[in-house]
């Protein structure tokens, strides 16, 4: 950990990819029950992304690239949810979800463990609408140039110009806070 932090305090480029296990969650609920869909390494594009870090004071700045994340490629146990999330965010026209860090907020004084939370800012885009969102991300050590990063964001869908659907006349209303979560393993190369 500390030796990326240290290797980030000037402009650096780097690589990254998502590894086995990386797996991202969308969770919501309805006045009747809960769902949730899921995305694992086989539906995250496995390309590289490719960027810049610089450092200035404690704040990590993020010149990267967007991951794009193919809505069709997450999936529920829940055929209604699938068939509703795609419909929500209107597919056709959108068929992707995209993600870019924006900049890491490194703590004064880090420790000595292997895992480490700071904060993040990052854009969300969801049905051609981007919000940025400060949130918590734990970043773990897990070998040489691997990490496990962890993150979870409540928002809520209006934020994208999307309304909660109301189905079955009414009978099933979706709340319009959902919660997204990061269990992603990722390689870094500087």
């Amino acid at each position: 950990m500390l030796a990326m932090q240290s290797a980030l305090y000037s402009q650096q480029r780097f690589n990254a990819n998502f590894l086995d296990n990386s797996i991202i969650t969308v969770y919501g609920s309805t006045n009747i029950n809960e769902f949730k869909l899921t995305i694992n390494e086989s539906g995250i594009p496995v390309n590289s992304y490719k960027g810049t870090f610089s450092k200035n004071g404690g704040r990590i700045t993020a010149l990267a690239d967007l991951v794009a994340i193919p809505v069709k490629n997450f999936k529920s146990r829940d055929p209604l949810a699938y068939s509703g999330f795609l419909k929500l965010v209107n597919e056709k026209d959108n068929p992707n979800i995209y993600l870019k860090l924006n900049y890491l907020e490194i703590p004064a004084t880090t420790t000595s463990t292997p895992a480490q939370t700071i904060n993040a800012n990052g854009n969300i885009t969801i049905a051609g609408k981007t919000k940025t969102y400060m949130f918590p991300l734990t970043l773990e050590s897990a070998g040489s140039d691997k990490y496990n990063v962890k993150a979870r964001i409540r928002l809520t869908i209006r934020d994208f110009g999307l309304e909660p659907p109301v189905e079955f006349f009414g009978l099933v209303k979706i709340s319009e806070w959902v919660e997204i979560e990061l269990d992603t393993n990722i390689r870094i190369s500087l």
